[in-house]
């Protein structure tokens, strides 16, 4: 059995015992010391390996290389050894370096500690200041007090910690010296301040300033005060509030002239008299539109109107065209009279009849006739004469007649012919001279009152008069050839057209007739104007039921 041999034990072999050459070796083993694969070192030859044989304790056979390395692996051995020795020696040391540096956090960490505890235990760096936000006055001081703190007191106001500590400083839960001071503001409660008679923004400035948040603001118009003076404050002065309670003032203001336009003269003077201003009404001449409406105000709407100052309500005129025959029922006489004389019409005659209805009648130069009477489809007013005070104020018109004349003026001319000459039977000549006569019809006064070139009988006619005097939609028409008339009454010699309408409270007709069944332009044109309760007592069952033919006969045929 063979074995490595340990290199120390080897002694030099004698030539006797090398074997001999040629001699194979009976083992062949890798170096015990190098280990596997020792041939791959650096200084070996591959080709040549060691041959270990144990032949009773010895080597067999060695070669001289392998000699030499014998020693190598030696001196290799003692550095390996005092490798190791060096390495144990520092393990210890690092060993003893570690425990130095426990002891000494170990250290630190039990001084951190100390320091925390003491200061924890308020053995230095001041005293914790204890947290007293929403306790009593007396309950916080006596809290600080005890901890060795002195305290002063501030007031504010407070929705809900009335009495009680609303901020400190310094805050709760921090460190402070003993013997500093304790600042506590405590809360207190909300009394309105006294802001009447200040002027508007102060009396704000002053509300906001005591924790008012929830101000309205209304006005009141006083005449006797400046504008924007606190007059009323609610709740009243002095009394406790909370932030969000509504607080109203009071602000005076002076009246502006409210917005009345094209309101009636009742509705104005009403609006005027609720805003506490004094007013008269005026009347002006203006369009149809503008009749018995308010066409501005003097001040001008939404003026100021300063103490003592009245104002002056500005109305459309009741009486705009003097051919509106509906507008007279909405005026007195004394101002029909003024207005009619200041649009050329005279009063002709005047009287008076059952209660204070009265019968006038007022003549144009341009040929046109106004007339109040009863039955203004008559001619009653033609018969009176005389002029009697009785247009007062309180005089009443029962109805109105409105008529125009057509007449032209006619020019004539006269020219001479030249002779002629003519002969008789013996021969005999003689000179004769022919005079010529020429007309020709003038414009109309009437025609131009009424505004048209021409007047034919024709429902164009009438309804231009109609539309001209207030009236529109006609409910039914006649003429000479459709009327209806009693029996008896001979219907020759009139020519006419005649219609009829309503308004909310009157019945209105339009004639127009010529002077003889063979005309075609009208000789005159009547408008009438009656309250619906005017025919009550007429029978027009003989005219057909129609009143334009009832209106046309008695105008035309009666």
């Amino acid at each position: 059995m063979s074995e490595f041999i340990p290199i120390d034990d080897i002694e030099p072999e004698s030539d006797a015992r090398r074997p001999e050459e040629g001699v194979a070796p009976r083992a062949l083993e890798d170096d015990p010391v190098l280990g596997d694969d020792s041939s791959a070192r650096e200084g070996y030859d591959i080709a040549t390996w060691r041959l270990h044989t144990l032949r009773r304790d010895s080597l067999v056979g060695m070669t001289e290389y392998e000699g030499n390395d014998r020693y190598s692996r030696k001196a290799r051995r003692a550095q390996q050894a005092s490798r190791e020795a060096r390495t144990a020696e520092g393990r210890q040391a690092r060993t003893r370096w570690r425990v130095r540096v426990a002891a000494l956090l170990m250290t630190l960490v039990a001084v951190i500690t100390g320091v925390a505890v003491t200061y924890a235990l308020e053995l230095w760096g001041g005293k914790s200041v204890p947290v007293v936000d929403g306790f009593t006055k007396s309950h916080a001081q006596e809290i600080l007090e005890e901890k060795g703190f002195s305290v002063e007191f501030e007031y504010e106001p407070s929705d809900l910690l009335e009495g009680r500590v609303v901020e400190m400083s310094p805050d709760g839960g921090t460190r402070a010296e003993e013997s500093t001071t304790v600042w506590l503001v405590i809360g207190e409660s909300r009394i309105m301040p006294e802001v009447l008679g200040m002027e508007r923004q102060d009396a704000l400035d002053a509300l906001d300033e005591a924790g008012a948040t929830n101000v309205k603001v209304k006005t009141v118009v006083s005449l006797d005060e400046a504008e924007g003076i606190v007059k009323s404050v609610r709740p009243a002065e002095g009394s406790v509030f909370m932030s969000t309670d509504e607080i109203t003032i009071t602000v005076s203001q002076l009246p502006r002239v409210p917005d009345v336009t094209d309101m009636g003269e009742v509705d104005a003077l009403k609006a005027l008299e609720e805003a506490e201003l004094p007013a008269h009404v005026t009347y002006e001449r203006g369009t149809a539109d503008d009749r018995l409406k308010v066409i501005r105000t003097e001040p001008a709407i939404g003026a100021r109107v300063e103490a003592g100052e009245e104002v002056t309500i500005v109305m459309g005129d009741v009486l705009i065209n003097p051919v509106r025959l509906e507008d007279y029922y909405d005026a007195k006489m004394p101002a029909i009279r003024e207005f009619l004389k200041n649009e050329g019409y005279e009063l002709k005659a005047s009287a008076k009849v059952d209660g204070n209805h009265v019968i006038a009648r007022f003549e144009s130069a341009n040929d046109a006739s106004l007339s109040f009477l009863p039955e203004p489809w008559t001619h009653d007013a033609e018969g009176i004469r005389g002029v009697a005070e009785v247009l007062g104020a309180d005089a009443r018109i029962e109805g109105v007649r409105f008529e125009v004349l057509i007449k032209r003026e006619e020019k004539t001319a006269n020219a001479k012919d030249q002779k002629n000459q003519s002969s008789d039977q013996s021969g005999w000549t003689e000179d004769s001279q022919q005079d010529a006569t020429t007309t020709e019809l003038g414009p109309s006064p009437g025609l131009e009152l009424l505004g048209l070139e021409k007047a034919p009988v024709s429902e164009e006619t009438a309804r231009s008069v109609a539309e001209l005097c207030g009236f529109t939609d006609a409910k039914a028409s006649c003429t000479e050839g459709t009327i209806g008339l009693p029996p008896g009454v001979a219907n020759y010699g009139h020519s006419f057209y005649c219609c009829y309408g309503e308004t909310e409270e009157h019945v209105w007709t339009v004639l127009v007739a010529a002077d003889s069944d063979e005309a075609t332009e009208a000789s005159r044109i009547v408008v009438t104007c009656v309250p619906k309760t005017a025919f009550n007592l007429q029978d027009p069952t003989h005219n057909g039921d129609n009143i334009c033919d009832f209106v046309a006969y008695v105008d035309e045929y009666a």
